[in-house]
């Protein structure tokens, strides 16, 4: 859909990483700033749903509606710029990011211009070059058909050669038979290595939505007959009379995880314009937040768990995670005694922070994690952590260090058990050799009946020091005193 006008003029737009829209430089925004949910881990250059804007000043309006940095960036160019610098957007992109390069014109210059310009791009970067987005309404009689395929011809090597992916972009409607078209009459075989196509929903002019696999089904039979990966370079709905707009946010999320379930599938961008044919396809913030976060998955982990004793108990204390992008229905407390391996359950509600796990035996020794659920499933469990129901028990005391001896590349340390076990037996000790230069050099840990110990792997000549720390169910000690040098 093309609604910007490009006659001599470097028309750009942005693509974020992780979620995404492309609004129109100048148009009204369409959302208020919103929060977006911290469960979406920071993996901006690689994930697949994007945005796309047209101006510098767009760039920290719509990272702040999505939530985070922008990091991939689409520009479309109908002049190529005599050095990348030259072009600002450009500047924008985190070096390991993502741009989208669209020369726009009939004749964007020679090759050797190209090559000038793109040989700016950092090497890290990942780089989709196209070449006259949409050719169908442009390129219509036969022998202008011919010129686009022999121009491709000319630019793909160009592309390729400055570590670009040569990406053909046209009109998903161009793929139905009502069309009147043959896609293949601008299909440029072996010069294009991405099947790109602008993608919208046609049913909101009936006042519906598609479903999501109908909707990419013609672009999934495209690329299995040109055996190549495929893109939505373009892809919206308005919100039509009579439908509340958590319907169009369910469709866009819909189509995220649609997408994102073919392996072939690269990446999608959200074209949020209010359009020439008057058709908003502005994003609101549930539609934003729904794209943005893109295929839900299950929590992530429950941190900084903390455990207290009770009595046939256990209180446990825990951070929420994020939820994935679905929200957080439930968490699980899971007490698992650690001599018969059975594992004793407590359930809380979804608001919750702090549960208690009861039914456990009083003396025997428990290892606690805590799990999240959300309508995707359930997350990794937590860090364990250890308690023993019905006692007061902590880590020992510190030992106490005796004289240290050399050997070859090793040195030997001896030392007595700590004043207190912490109420729980000691199950070990570790020593440690820090050279005197600075570092940690080397460790070993010995049983709980220990009382000497040595260090391997040690660089003769050199001073250490050696501190020994114990341990028992609840964890490890501080560190005695170091040992003489």
């Amino acid at each position: 859909m093309k609604t910007l006008c490009r006659v001599g003029v470097a028309v750009a737009a942005v693509s974020v990483a992780v979620g995404g829209l492309l609004v129109q430089s100048g148009a009204p925004a369409s959302a208020a700033p919103m929060a977006v949910a911290a469960s979406v881990p920071p993996v901006y250059p690689t994930s697949p749903f994007g945005a796309s804007i047209n101006g510098l000043d767009d760039v920290g309006r719509v990272s702040t509606l999505l939530g985070r940095p922008l990091s991939s960036v689409r520009v479309f160019l109908s002049n190529t710029p005599s050095t990348w610098a030259q072009n600002q957007l450009l500047a924008t992109i985190p070096a390991n990011g993502t741009v989208s390069l669209s020369f726009d014109s009939v004749d964007p210059g020679t090759t050797t211009q190209i090559a000038t310009f793109l040989s700016g791009k950092p090497s890290t970067m990942k780089c989709y070059a196209t070449y006259f987005h949409e050719p169908e309404d442009n390129f219509t009689t036969a022998v202008q058909k011919a010129a686009y395929l022999a121009s491709w011809h000319m630019y793909a090597p160009v592309f390729r050669a400055a570590g670009c992916t040569p990406t053909l972009i046209l009109m998903k409607w161009t793929l139905n038979p009502k069309s009147g078209t043959n896609w293949h009459d601008w299909y440029p075989q072996g010069d294009v290595d991405v099947m790109g196509f602008d993608a919208y929903n046609t049913r909101a002019k009936i006042g519906g939505y598609g479903i999501p696999a109908n909707y990419l089904a013609p672009i999934l039979a495209a690329s299995t007959e040109t055996h190549l990966p495929w893109a939505l370079t373009e892809l919206g709905s308005d919100i039509p009379a009579g439908t509340a707009p958590a319907e169009r946010a369910a469709w866009a999320h819909g189509v995220a995880v649609a997408a994102a379930a073919d392996p072939r599938f690269l990446f999608a961008d959200w074209w949020d314009v209010l359009s020439v044919t008057g058709r908003d396809y502005t994003l609101d913030s549930a539609t934003a937040l729904a794209w943005n976060n893109g295929p839900a998955t299950a929590p992530l982990a429950p941190s900084a768990v903390s455990v207290t004793a009770g009595t046939g108990s256990a209180a446990v204390s825990w951070t929420a995670p994020g939820d994935g992008g679905s929200p957080i229905t439930g968490y699980t407390i899971t007490a698992v005694n650690t001599a018969t391996s059975i594992a004793t359950t407590a359930s809380v509600g979804a608001s919750a922070t702090s549960g208690t796990v009861s039914g456990l035996t009083n003396g025997q020794s428990y290892q606690v994690t805590v799990t999240a659920s959300n309508a995707v499933g359930i997350s990794a469990a937590s860090a364990a952590q250890p308690v023993i129901p019905g006692t007061t028990v902590t880590v020992p005391d510190a030992p106490t260090v005796g004289t240290a001896s050399p050997g070859d590349t090793s040195a030997g340390v001896t030392f007595t058990a700590p004043a207190s076990n912490g109420g729980a037996s000691i199950t070990g000790y570790t020593i440690t050799a820090t050279n005197t230069a600075g570092g940690v050099t080397a460790s070993s840990t010995v049983g709980a009946a220990a009382t000497s110990a040595s260090v391997s792997g040690l660089t003769n000549g050199q001073q250490y020091t050696l501190s020994v720390t114990a341990s028992n169910v609840m964890g490890s000690s501080l560190a005695s005193a170091p040992s003489n040098a």
